[in-house]
């Protein structure tokens, strides 16, 4: 499947106004989930990019070259640009997120 990036983190102030939120021992930051939108598996949802950098959440927007993930077995979720080929995320993070963006995930 294809791969994407998300946000790692350690605990929730990695997070700015995200949480941190662990599966197999690896944190994601997430959002409360939007809603207006019941969000299945990596589901592209369309929005129009609001917000100001990458991993954002999705309820004010995702960028252009983003999706508005959610985790099977997380609550919450957030916006998650495709890793490029060399499996490189983009490094603009949300103003107070101190979590690495890394190429964490895959579509199934």
């Amino acid at each position: 499947g294809d791969k994407y990036c998300a946000l790692i983190c350690q605990s929730d102030s990695d997070c700015g106004t995200g949480s941190c939120q662990k599966i197999m021992g690896v944190g994601l930051c997430t959002y409360d989930a939007t809603e207006t939108a019941a969000l299945e598996s990596m589901t592209t949802q369309v929005a129009v990019a609001t917000n100001p950098t990458h991993y954002g959440n999705p309820s004010s927007g995702c960028e252009s070259d983003e999706q508005a993930v959610k985790v099977q077995g997380l609550s919450g979720d957030f916006c998650s640009p495709k890793c490029d080929s060399t499996g490189s995320c983009p490094s603009d993070v949300p103003k107070g997120d101190t979590a690495t963006p890394e190429c964490a995930l895959r579509t199934t």
